[in-house]
């Protein structure tokens, strides 16, 4: 397969297994190892798209990055430590500091990139690298907190349609879920938010997993590591003991 097929059906298969969102790394972003967040992997030169995956661990990403590397850098699928990574256009992006495997690789397109390979480098990334308002929870921060009320649910259709959100009907609400891990590939599921709207209605609320927002809220409550926001309009006791229910058994799922 070569790499200009691989990558959409890459980009395909991150939206279906889980949430998948494409963000960009700073012009100066330092870049960690996919094993080790305290391991530098590069240190960006300039900006560049990256499809990205929550991990279970608070604020890091698992990032995949497309790069031109020379073809002599390479060697049983690993990069040593040194490679120059190009951008497509040529442009030095980084410069490796570890050695990385890695995650595919085809021969680059253009007569001018002959002795180059086209590569896909998995790595992990802190959210304070990406540019400001391409990290969901970030982004959701700055849109409820600039948007008027009346506007609120019309803006966050918006956010689902962009983010490509599925939804899951459960009772009387309909869940949009953004997962920590992939489903697929571990037995046990951390959502790390619940976009939750009323079933065949508008926004209703936002349910986070062990950290918080900093959002005007009409009424919001805490329940062990869950946080319950209302940004449109106030949750009775009712809503929240239903929508309680619903996160139990969505955790089941």
């Amino acid at each position: 397969m070569t790499f200009r097929y691989f990558l959409p059906v890459l980009v395909s298969l991150l939206l279906t297994v889980t949430n998948s969102f494409a963000q960009t790394l700073k012009d100066n972003a330092s870049v960690r190892t996919s094993d080790n967040k305290d391991v530098v992997l590069w240190r960006a030169e300039r900006s560049i798209e990256a499809f990205t995956l929550p991990t279970d661990q608070a604020n890091w990403y698992d990032v995949y990055v497309r790069v031109l590397v020379d073809k002599s850098m390479l060697d049983d699928e690993t990069l040593a430590e040194g490679t120059v990574l190009y951008l497509a256009g040529g442009e030095t992006y980084a410069t490796l500091e570890r050695e990385i495997k890695v995650f595919k690789h085809a021969q680059a397109q253009g007569r001018k990139n002959k002795n180059r390979w086209e590569v896909v480098l998995k790595a992990k990334a802190f959210h304070t690298q990406f540019e400001k308002g391409s990290i969901p929870e970030r982004k959701l921060e700055e849109m409820l907190n600039t948007t008027k009320k009346g506007m609120i649910s019309r803006e966050m259709d918006a956010l689902i349609e962009e983010w490509q959100l599925k939804f899951v009907d459960m009772d009387e609400f309909s869940i949009y879920p953004i997962y920590q891990t992939q489903r697929s590939l571990t037995k046990e599921t951390s959502f790390k938010m619940l976009i939750v709207y009323k079933r065949g209605g508008a926004f209703f609320g936002i349910i986070t997993n062990e950290f918080q927002l900093n959002i005007p809220v009409k009424s919001e409550k805490e329940e062990s590591d869950l946080y319950f926001y209302f940004p449109a309009q106030k949750a009775t006791d009712r809503d929240f003991d239903a929508l309680m229910n619903v996160v139990f058994e969505f955790i089941k799922l």
